[in-house]
Order: structure tokens, then C-alpha cells, then sequence
């Protein structure tokens, strides 16, 4: 059997042993407590990271479209008062223009004429007419239609190149022309009359096409 003194060694080294052991216990306790906040403020540091990455996605994004389109409606802008309104389309539209109508006297040995002005807006300019001439033995009257070289040409009594004419003298007669942008002059002559004026009786007009935009 133990002797007291045993028995009381015995339960101070169990006691020291059993306070060793608590002791171990808190220790280990305390190293694994950072080691868990730290692995429960990962994902949390994680997650804010995201949100923040995200964030800056998106403020970069809406910089940067803002940008683009603020570009893009002032190039629209320049580029609109450059070239001025567009037109959604183009109706074209017959205009006839009144050149002559009426009765006009030629006198002897003379001329009248009227100036005709095609302009480059003018699309498919036609001068067309027809005339009736009274007056001395024949009751006839020569006429032409040219440019502004050729009327003073055939004027003169030279050659000349023209668009239409009578080809020499005649009582009445029609003309229909196609003429592009320029000068031209209708013109008619009484010229190889020395005594008799010739009533001359004349209807014609310019007709052509003009473009009317839509906006």
C-alpha cells in the first residue's frame, strides 16, 4: 500500500499534469482564433475586391460612352451645318414659262428676237411654239432658234449653226426644241422685205422639270 506521502506526490504531479494540459489547450485555442477571422475576412476582402472592380468597370464604361457620344454629336452637328439641311427625297415638278404670245410687227428690213435663258436647274429644257405671219404678197416671215453665236451669224447673212429654223419664208409653222444650259434666242426676220412690216402672231414657252426637295 501507498504511504500518504505517495499518495500525495502522486496527486501533485497528476495536478500539474492536468494544468499542463488545460494550459496546452488555451494556447492552441488562442493560435487557431486569428487563423479562423483571418479565413472568415478572406471572401469578405474578396468580395469587397469584386464590387470594387466592378464599380470601376462600370464608371470607366459610362466615361467612356459618354465621350463617344458626346464625339459623335458634335461631328453631326459640324457636319450638318457644313452641308445644311438633307432632303428625305426629290419631287420633280413641270414648269412652263411663257416666252412670247401674242402678235408683234417685224418691220422692213428688220428683226425681232427674244432671249431665252436655260439654267443648269432646268432639266429637260424644251422651247416649243408655233407662230402665223400676215402681211405683203406672201404673208411670211423667216425664223430661228440659236445660241448666241449662231444668231448673230445667221443675222448677218452668214452661216451659221442653229437649233431649228424655217429654212427660209413661211406663213406659219411649230417648233419643238430639246436645249441644254445657256443663252438662246428665238428669233424672227423680216429682212428681205425692203418696203412691207409683217404682223407676226407668236406663241411659245419654256418648259422644264425642277426639282422641289422634301424635308
Amino acid at each position: 500500500m501507498l504511504t500518504a506521502e505517495e499518495k500525495a506526490r502522486i496527486e501533485d504531479e497528476e495536478r500539474k499534469r492536468i494544468a499542463e494540459e488545460q494550459y496546452r489547450a488555451e494556447l492552441r485555442s488562442k493560435l487557431q482564433r486569428p487563423s479562423l477571422v483571418a479565413k472568415a475576412e478572406a471572401p469578405r476582402q474578396n468580395l469587397i475586391g469584386k464590387i470594387a472592380g466592378v464599380v470601376l468597370i462600370g464608371i470607366v464604361a459610362f466615361s467612356l460612352g459618354s465621350y463617344l457620344m458626346s464625339r459623335s454629336d458634335r461631328i453631326y452637328a459640324e457636319t450638318k451645318a457644313k452641308i445644311g439641311p438633307i432632303a428625305k427625297s426629290v419631287e420633280w415638278v413641270t414648269q412652263k414659262d411663257s416666252i412670247a404670245s401674242g402678235q408683234i410687227t417685224v418691220r422692213h428690213g428688220g428683226y425681232s428676237f427674244y432671249k431665252i435663258e436655260v439654267t443648269p436647274e432646268m432639266s429637260k429644257a424644251t422651247v416649243s411654239g408655233k407662230f402665223t405671219a400676215s402681211g405683203g404678197a406672201g404673208n411670211d416671215i423667216e425664223s430661228v432658234l440659236a445660241d448666241e453665236e449662231g444668231y448673230t451669224n445667221w443675222i448677218n447673212g452668214h452661216e451659221a449653226r442653229v437649233f431649228w429654223d424655217t429654212q427660209g419664208r413661211q406663213t406659219t409653222g411649230g417648233f419643238s426644241t430639246m436645249l441644254t444650259p445657256g443663252t438662246y434666242y428665238l428669233v424672227f426676220s423680216n429682212k428681205f422685205s425692203p418696203f412691207t412690216d409683217k404682223d407676226v402672231f407668236v406663241d411659245a414657252s419654256l418648259t422644264y422639270q425642277k426639282p422641289q426637295p422634301e424635308y
